[in-house]
């Protein structure tokens, strides 16, 4: 396995993960939905996942203190108040336009 794909099959390991959505077409094991698959779908296919405010969101790779990756767990109420705050903070409209590069690590 490559190493996306070791990390990939790690995570489905954990209940934290509900769906694998995986860029190739060939998924080992048939268990991931593809992305064409999801993009293909009528709008109400898929039925809606609850989140509470404190499930991770997001994962963000820092070198930290050590020089090592880690990786910094956001929770959905952390990424809200950023942007509620930065929105305040900055006076930001909906006329305003931000281009944004991802990934924000590499």
């Amino acid at each position: 396995m490559r190493g996306n794909a070791k990390a990939a099959a790690q995570l489905r390991k954990t209940a934290a993960v509900r769906v694998c959505v995986s860029l190739e077409e060939n998924r080992p094991g048939g268990e991931d939905v593809s992305y064409r698959e999801i993009m293909s779908v009528q709008a109400g296919v898929l039925a809606p996942v609850e989140a509470e405010l404190e499930d991770p969101w997001l994962i963000l790779y820092t070198g930290g203190t050590t020089g090592f990756p880690k990786g910094a767990v956001l929770s959905r109420r952390m990424i809200t108040w950023n942007a509620v705050n930065t929105a305040v903070s900055w006076h930001l409209t909906h006329a305003d336009v931000a281009p944004i590069f991802t990934p924000f690590f590499w």
